[in-house]
């Protein structure tokens, strides 16, 4: 089942979703129409599961430039998000970082190691421990169009070198929009390589410690469509899922749905 959620602006786009593990707080990524930047947005749930309008975070985050796909560390503290265009940045766009203290988000910078280069890194997505980073990037050494890299957190703080994940799970085509299930076994992604419904689908890969990653799984029709589907994430449940489409039956643009999976969705 569908539900569609968040402003009612007509030919907005709000994609790229992020749930807490308490799931009553909702990030996204906000565009209100062709001509105005992204910016990062953030929802309250009530207790009747009901979703607030979002509200844009702060200058702390929110520029002039484009502002996207937003992860936290499960512990709700840590958020990294993607930043494009601001002077300081190495590529068109780059992963950012801040620490929520009070509602607030401060000492926002840019990831100084590794991840970050002169190409393009975004769509970041962090694992439950805070301490693997998987994100989207075309730069040198990956199969061909956008690719997703991994990168670990080193015992004094520093990012490693990323790594390509290779094939199963990249293609010659674009890899984006990573999500990484709470136990590191799961990894969501869209992908125009794999074969599809149309447009982005979006992908499973489980994860074995002797065969590495699986062949990539279609999520299937009750999610995937002829449109773009893209940046799945899972709840800390297991049960349901957010991501956007620009689907027929939405306000127009890209917009956020829920679903409720299927037990081999779900792991069980």
């Amino acid at each position: 089942s569908f539900e569609r959620d968040l402003d009612k602006y007509v030919n907005a786009d709000e994609y790229f979703p992020f749930i807490t593990n308490d799931q009553y707080i909702l990030l996204y990524t906000k565009r209100k129409n062709e001509n105005k930047d992204e910016d990062l947005f953030i929802a309250n749930s009530n207790e009747y599961n009901q979703w607030g309008n979002g509200s844009p975070f702060d200058n702390q985050i929110n520029t002039i430039y484009n502002e996207g796909m937003s992860t936290l560390v499960r512990d709700g503290r840590t958020l990294y998000f993607t930043a494009c265009n601001r002077p300081e940045i190495k590529g068109p766009c780059d992963i950012w970082t801040g620490q929520i203290e009070n509602g607030q988000v401060r000492e926002v910078k840019a990831i100084a190691d590794h991840p970050n280069s002169d190409s393009w890194e975004s769509q970041a997505c962090i694992s439950c421990d805070g301490r693997v980073l998987y994100f989207a990037s075309n730069r040198p050494g990956g199969l061909g169009g956008t690719d997703i890299w991994v990168s670990v957190k080193q015992k004094d703080g520093t990012w490693s070198n990323p790594s390509n994940l290779g094939t199963p799970i990249n293609t010659d085509k674009d890899e984006e929009s990573p999500f990484i299930s709470n136990d590191g076994n799961r990894l969501f992604f869209s992908s125009t390589g794999h074969i599809g419904f149309g447009g982005q689908d979006i992908f499973m890969s489980s994860f074995d410690k002797y065969r590495g990653w699986s062949n990539a799984f279609n999520l299937g029709p009750t999610i995937n469509s002829p449109f773009e589907d893209l940046g799945f994430v899972l709840t800390a449940d297991g049960l349901s899922g957010y991501f956007a489409s620009d689907r027929p039956g939405g306000f127009g643009g890209m917009d956020i749905y829920k679903v409720n999976l299927q037990s081999q969705l779900r792991g069980d």
